[in-house]
């Protein structure tokens, strides 16, 4: 295909948008009705606007009392790990004094065991 037929829609299309263009600028521009409507737009917007500005100090606020129960949280959960890191390190000092008791045990009956079982040579 030629490249003037691929561009071709190209040219149509912006000519299409121009047209479109240059007929909401006389709506609006050019007639009573289209320069009511911008003014009734305009407000509309700057109401909106006005309506943004609360929802965003709405917002702000909400953050603000999020982020200090965050804080609340988090500092309960800090509590909570170092009681549980507390508790933790109690009992596997309990259960490593435990082993050492059953270590000793063990030796103890090993040497007895093998005192008893020694073969001495005459």
């Amino acid at each position: 295909m030629p490249e003037a037929e691929k561009s071709g829609g190209g040219y149509f299309s912006g000519f299409m948008m121009g047209a479109l263009i240059g007929a909401a600028a006389v709506f609006f521009f050019g007639t009573k009705k289209g320069k009511r409507v911008a003014t009734l737009m305009q407000q509309e917007g700057v109401s909106g606007l006005k309506d943004l500005k609360k929802l965003a100090a709405e917002i702000e606020v909400k953050g603000e009392t999020f982020a200090k129960e965050a804080q609340k949280v988090t500092k309960e959960l800090e509590k909570k790990a170092q009681s549980g890191k507390k508790e933790l390190t109690s009992k596997a000092r309990k259960q490593l004094s435990y082993i050492k008791k059953l270590q000793a045990k063990g030796r103890a009956a090993a040497a007895h065991y093998f005192k008893i079982g020694e073969i001495h040579p005459d």
